[in-house]
């Protein structure tokens, strides 16, 4: 439509999370933001992988058990990659506390970069390949406001940002 800006989908490219740190400096060339997607684990490859990155970023749902997973991830970066965190499959029920109690015991920890409400449009895109941001509005406007956080930590100005562009290997911590 003719005066919208043209929404740009990411890129997907497969890594294994052992070759980020070695494709790091050609990642950096080819793309103004990369968003590595890792496995929730604790290992030396994933401090190889943030100490490579300008900003880990850590996914949480507003459960007790993923509040109390997200700490030992969150000391493994502490001093090795600037990090923060999302909120993630917050409740879309009006007056549910979860959503506002977590992001308050998250942001004791780091800052909080954006939330996503629980939707479907999150749960399909991996099965085929896609992101959940080509999936519906509500999901592309959520990404996007994430996007535009992340954009501004990084200090990353509107001349450099040519869109979203994202590797993928399962969790989160990105450039």
């Amino acid at each position: 439509v003719e005066g919208e800006a043209r929404q740009v989908a990411p890129d997907l490219l497969q890594l294994t999370a052992a070759q980020i740190p070695d494709a790091g400096e050609e990642l950096r060339q080819r793309y103004d933001l990369v968003v590595v997607d890792s496995p929730p684990s604790i290992h030396e490859t994933i401090r190889a992988v943030a100490a490579a990155s300008d900003l880990a970023l850590i996914p949480s749902r507003p459960t007790v058990d993923d509040l109390d997973a997200v700490g030992p991830i969150a000391r493994l970066l502490h001093g090795v990659a600037d990090h923060a965190f999302v909120l993630t499959q917050v409740p879309a029920v009006r007056g549910s506390r979860d959503g506002a109690e977590a992001l308050q015991r998250l942001a004791e920890r780091a800052p909080v970069v954006g939330r996503t409400t629980f939707r479907s449009d999150y749960s399909r895109p991996p099965g085929h390949g896609s992101t959940g941001f080509e999936e519906g509005p509500a999901a592309r406007q959520e990404v996007g406001e994430l996007y535009a956080r992340v954009v501004e930590r990084l200090g990353i100005t509107s001349s450099q940002d040519k869109g979203m562009r994202s590797g993928h290997d399962n969790g989160k911590i990105g450039r």
